[in-house]
């Protein structure tokens, strides 16, 4: 009695949030979305009604009756002996042994099935699911061998009885590999996803039973460590890697062979573009689309996994199931945004280099123009140097020379202009002697002097910017030594904020954050898969010739200048070491080459922001160095006196008592 008050008192409480969820979404305007909610809603505020009204009603002993076991809640919970445990909605409206077809209506796919344990009151079914998937037992995924296991003998079907579904225990589920029958991907663009393709796979997500999905997002929301116990929250934990063996590939770009065997260093200019703009993306959008249909593969089958009898399975067993479901429908979303945004840069890197290649093809041809032009005339030159030459003749000549100089000024200035469209027009994008594999100062490299003498001119720029204010005191070389390498000049972007915001401007005139140095490229932002991507604003480059603004407190790559203002600062300053104390001879170590993304930056400087007591501009101290004691006491200082003026905007106030104590107390009593 005391658990079946205990659980009547649980529905209850899950009956009225049931009931508030109902209120908030039934005046919701009708779409295909909002239908489905509210058609959820209310089919869990009508089952808890039927179940609470159930349990309150009085029973009735009946002579030879079975007692029925009772329902789960809204939450999939069961009463026990040690407590309440998690469990799973039912997998399907299965039909005790006991019961007889003649007391139960036939089952219909999609339909509300009465539960002989819930008395008639409707239960959306768990089985009426839509998927265009494989099931369970399609002879592709899977066949049990009868006569190899007497143990899975499916049900003979009697004469007039009900079909039964067959019988699968879940240990056989860990013997399965459904993805080992998915083809290998050609390297060709015909291979990759079309449009058509992506919209029957989201269909295929979407074509789901209300009451599944609510089924499957309630296992996955209430799978807690606190709620379930540490020993069931394992087991569950353990079953799901065992069933769901599938770990998407990473994606290596270094590892993309160069087409041809070419080797990269005697590669030329079109080679290497056709290798970024054009290998790479395709490699790595066919490496997310054979996760993709892997990972279809797996839902599909577990799908089917639905249509089978798992009467004999434990409440662990089933929340596994549920579970592994729905990470695969989780790794089915990921790995569908992450293949259209790497076929987007695999189409517009195709097209930037088509462009490219059309205009590498025009100005071989103008190439090819310009020594015929300069051969003639130099033929010209000769022969009217020579005195051989009729006065008619060198008239003639004279005529055709100036031609060919019309020409050749021609031909000259459109190399130029598709030169600068090449990127080779200037020295900010011309890759120089001394630089690495991508693109930076092999500083490490330089001889002591050299390395002496860069620092001292870049001090020498700095100073001189503070000074004047003027930008162009700042060498590019400067600015490009001091953002690429870590221990250089680290002074330079914590003495003055305007500096160390101009050391992230490059030769176009673009402002770009640490991270967009190596990201070269397009990428998300703000809003792309519903997301905040730490990035504000879609990337906007301009040129040298023609700059472009960007948006207020923000950079040319879309990233706030406070995120990049930070980052540069804990990239410059800030070191580690290991917590061991076996490891206590490893050197502190910085970022190095290592990037922070930014969504990850984001979170970063959300937490400085709310736990420092600091802002960015708190960091810039002129004439101190940075880790100094004067420097830390100048910190702490700041970091008071925000303290002090935070409390007083809370209505409190600091004071010290006689003894000397610091008391924090309402301002009213100051």
């Amino acid at each position: 009695m005391a658990e079946q008050s205990s659980h009547i008192n649980t529905l209850a409480a899950e009956l009225e949030l049931a009931r508030e969820t109902w209120n908030k979404v039934k005046y919701r305007r009708n779409t295909p979305v909002n239908s489905t909610i509210k058609a959820t809603a209310k089919a869990n505020l009508d089952r808890l009604q039927g179940e609470l009204a159930r349990l309150q009603a009085p029973q009735q002993f009946v002579p030879g009756q079975v007692p029925a076991p009772p329902s789960p809640n809204s939450q999939g919970l069961t009463s026990s002996p040690t407590g309440q445990v998690p469990a799973p909605p039912p997998l399907s409206n299965q039909i005790p042994a006991s019961s007889s077809s003649d007391d139960v209506p036939a089952l219909s796919l999609g339909g509300d099935v009465p539960d002989p344990f819930v008395n008639g009151v409707p239960v959306p079914s768990l089985t009426g699911q839509v998927h265009t998937g494989p099931s369970f037992h399609d002879e592709d995924h899977m066949q049990i061998d009868e006569q190899a296991d007497g143990e899975n003998v499916k049900a003979k079907q009697q004469p007039g009885d009900l079909e039964m579904k067959p019988v699968i225990s879940f240990d056989d589920l860990l013997t399965i590999d459904p993805t080992l029958d998915v083809p290998l991907l050609k390297n060709a663009p015909e291979s990759l996803l079309s449009d058509g393709d992506i919209t029957e796979i989201t269909n295929q997500l979407v074509s789901i039973e209300p009451s599944l999905l609510s089924a499957l997002l309630h296992v996955s929301r209430s799978f807690k460590r606190e709620r379930f116990g540490d020993v069931m929250f394992d087991d569950v934990s353990t079953l799901v890697s065992q069933l769901y063996c599938f770990e998407p590939q990473p994606f290596d770009a270094d590892a993309v062979p160069i087409a041809g065997g070419q080797d990269p260093a005697t590669m030329n200019e079109l080679g290497r573009q056709h290798h970024s703009l054009y290998t790479v993306p395709l490699h790595k959008a066919l490496l997310l689309q054979q996760n993709l249909l892997k990972a279809l593969k797996w839902h599909s089958w577990l799908m089917g996994v639905l249509d089978s009898d798992t009467s004999t399975w434990t409440p662990t067993q089933s929340t596994a199931l549920h579970l592994t479901i729905h990470r695969a429908r989780s790794d089915i979303t990921d790995l569908r945004d992450g293949f259209l945004t790497a076929r987007k840069f695999f189409v517009e890197g195709s097209v930037s280099f088509n462009i490219m290649q059309g205009r590498e093809e025009e100005v071989i041809s103008l190439e090819k123009r310009k020594k015929e032009v300069k051969r003639r005339m130099d033929v010209i030159g000769k022969v009217m140097k020579g005195g051989i030459a009729t006065r008619e003749e060198v008239l003639a000549l004279q005529e055709e020379l100036v031609q060919l100089n019309q020409e050749m000024s021609e031909v000259q200035k459109k190399l130029k202009a598709l030169s600068k469209a090449m990127g080779k027009g200037g020295k900010g994008k011309q890759k120089e002697k001394g630089d690495d594999a991508k693109g930076r100062v092999r500083f490490d490299e330089w001889g002591t002097e050299d390395q002496e003498k860069a620092i001292e001119d870049g001090r020498k720029d700095c100073n001189k910017f503070i000074e004047s204010r003027d930008e162009s005191d700042v060498s590019f070389s400067t600015r490009r030594l001091i953002r690429e390498q870590q221990p250089v000049l680290p002074e330079a972007v914590t003495s003055d904020p305007d500096l160390a915001l101009l050391l992230f401007k490059t030769s176009s005139n673009n402002t770009i954050c640490r991270y967009h140095q190596q990201a070269r490229g397009p990428g998300p932002s703000d809003g792309f898969g519903g997301k905040t991507q730490g990035v504000a604003y879609p990337k906007v480059l301009g040129t040298k010739d023609e700059p472009v603004v960007p948006p207020a407190h923000h950079m040319n790559c879309g990233c706030h200048t406070t995120h990049a203002l930070l980052d540069l600062i804990w990239w410059k300053t800030t070191a580690i070491r290991s917590t061991n104390p076996g490891r206590a001879s490893i050197p502190a170590e910085s970022l190095a080459d290592d990037v922070i993304s930014p969504r990850v930056r984001s979170f970063i400087v959300e937490i400085f922001d709310k736990f420092s007591n600091l802002s960015v501009r708190d960091l810039f101290i002129a004439g101190q160095t940075w880790g100094s004691a004067e420097h830390d006491i100048t910190l702490l200082t700041l970091q008071l006196f925000n303290i002090v003026d935070r409390l007083a905007t809370l209505g409190q106030s600091v004071e010290f008592d006689e003894s000397g104590a610091l008391n924090v107390v309402p301002v009213d009593d100051a």
